[in-house]
């Protein structure tokens, strides 16, 4: 599957910027409705790009979810340090 993604006729960067923003949609789908009753058409739509981009860039609907869970889990642990960041520096200004 590697190979397949490095002959890909878009840029690098347009590349990437799709896959995350497959991520990002099926992250708040799956947390709003539950794994199981999404589909890879209702993310891929969301995401405003076709169904058979999915393939390009994940090889199951479960390795999108472990990618996506793995989104959720860096954004809030990132929210955290930002937050104890900004706290630290108005306790120590106050």
């Amino acid at each position: 599957m590697e190979c397949a993604r490095k002959n890909m006729r878009y840029p690098v960067e347009e590349t990437a910027a799709k896959h995350e923003r497959i991520v990002k949609k099926a992250s708040r789908l799956f947390r709003e409705r539950g794994f199981e009753n999404v589909s890879v058409a209702e993310v891929l739509k969301a995401a405003d790009l076709t169904h058979g981009a999915f393939y390009a860039h994940f090889d199951s609907k479960e390795k999108l979810s472990e990618l996506a869970t793995v989104s959720v889990q860096s954004t809030c642990l990132c929210s955290r340090v930002i937050g104890h960041v900004v706290l630290d520096q108005f306790h120590l200004s106050g």
